[in-house]
């Protein structure tokens, strides 16, 4: 998968996505030891998910994609996070408006 799809990065990590191959969109979320210690690397894994989930258009394709965040990442809050990731999906045509104005 990761050397397979498309990438887009940014500061907070790096999106690849592969089109198709599923039912619906799946999302694989990478945080190595680099980025902080347990509760750092799990609270950033719950965070790129709810941004994933509450942003990714379900009328697009179904895509793959994996999410391999950067020790910057850890340092984020979640506002600056939400913008990093909102970008990349709106880069790769997998999510649109933004859900509501309170995540800016």
């Amino acid at each position: 998968m990761l050397r397979q799809g498309r990438g887009y990065s940014c500061p907070a990590g790096v999106l690849k996505v592969r089109q198709g191959g599923s039912a619906g969109h799946r999302l694989c979320v990478i945080v190595s030891r680099k980025v902080g210690k347990a509760v750092v690397r799990n609270r950033l894994r719950r965070r790129v998910r709810e941004i994933a989930r509450r942003e990714m258009r379900p009328d697009t394709r179904p895509a793959d994609l994996a999410f391999r965040a950067r020790p910057p990442a850890a340092e984020m809050g979640f506002g600056a996070l939400h913008e990093s990731l909102f970008g990349l999906l709106v880069e790769a045509r997998l999510a649109g408006e933004p859900d509501s104005a309170q995540w800016r």
